[in-house]
């Protein structure tokens, strides 16, 4: 994976460089005909990690959300003033796009002690300038250190972790021996309990083999992650846009391979029952440090 790594790195560069004019190609990617990206995979199905689908709605450019609300910071713990003033546009009523409307931070410093939540669709939060000029910019600095040093938090106002939430009856086994980087597609169990537009959930629950692999999260002087006693557990929650006999695909690839030599690799649809369990949807920040 170390010449993958090396070809990402390569690949970024090129793609910084002028299209019109290609001096080289790396190995593991290149550009077509038609001007867009081709990838080459390794022996184990492997290929460079796609990012675009991370985009807002897989590139779609960014709409211009109307002002609905807005504040300039106070002296001190700024946390209860932010999040009033979310809570605000969070009550307004959603237009016909899914947006409430966007709360404008006016220049200056908002120091906070806390994080603040939007736990409503359709909410933006949009500063006046991303530099560090505090007369025209908006900087949110935050005291929290630690693990969670979270500032703005979108989803339910709980430290509970809420991607462990598993449908009755929906969980089964991935059954594939890997998934390589990039792949959307894998094999499960069963497919009874599923149908295309669930929002389900791969589990990759570490064996004892992968933290020998990732050599126990390279800590150094500090304690190696299978000596925490901690649940090391890694969730990608996906939504189903094809089902094949047993074989399931998803909306977007994956950015690690998936080995069960490795891992339980456990699939499940997400309960969306429970508090807190959805999808925040058309919400946003903006222009803001």
């Amino acid at each position: 994976m170390n010449r993958l790594n090396t070809a990402l790195l390569a690949a970024m560069g090129l793609l910084l460089c002028s299209h019109t004019a290609w001096a080289w190609q790396p190995t593991w990617v290149s550009v077509d005909a038609a001007g867009k990206l081709s990838y080459k995979t390794d022996a184990e199905g492997n290929r460079l990690p796609d990012f675009s689908y991370v985009g807002y709605r897989y590139g779609a450019t960014l709409p211009t959300v109307a002002v609905k609300h807005s504040i300039a910071p106070i002296s001190g713990d700024n946390t209860a003033h932010l999040q009033k003033a979310i809570d605000y546009v969070a009550a307004l009523p959603k237009d016909g796009n899914g947006f409430r409307g966007a709360l404008l931070l006016k220049p200056g410093i908002y120091r906070t002690d806390n994080p603040v939540y939007v736990s409503q669709d359709g909410v933006v939060i949009r500063g006046s300038g991303s530099g560090s000029d505090t007369s025209k910019d908006t900087l949110i600095k935050s005291s929290r250190t630690g693990k969670d040093d979270s500032v703005i938090h979108f989803g339910p106002r709980t430290s509970d972790s809420v991607w462990n939430r598993v449908a009755s009856g929906s969980q089964v086994a991935i059954t594939d021996s890997l998934v390589p980087i990039g792949k959307r597609s894998f094999t499960v169990s069963s497919t009874s309990a599923f149908k295309v537009g669930d929002q389900v959930v791969v589990r990759h629950k570490p064996k004892s083999a992968w933290f020998s692999a990732v050599n126990n999260g390279d800590t150094a002087g500090d304690a190696g992650w299978s000596s925490l006693g901690e649940d090391f557990s890694l969730y990608y929650m996906r939504f189903i846009t094809g089902i094949s006999g047993n074989q399931i695909t998803v909306d977007a690839p994956f950015y690690m391979n998936l080995r069960s030599a490795h891992a339980d690799l456990l699939f499940f649809k997400y309960d969306t029952s429970q508090s807190g369990s959805r999808v925040y949807r058309q919400v946003g920040v903006e222009n803001l440090r």
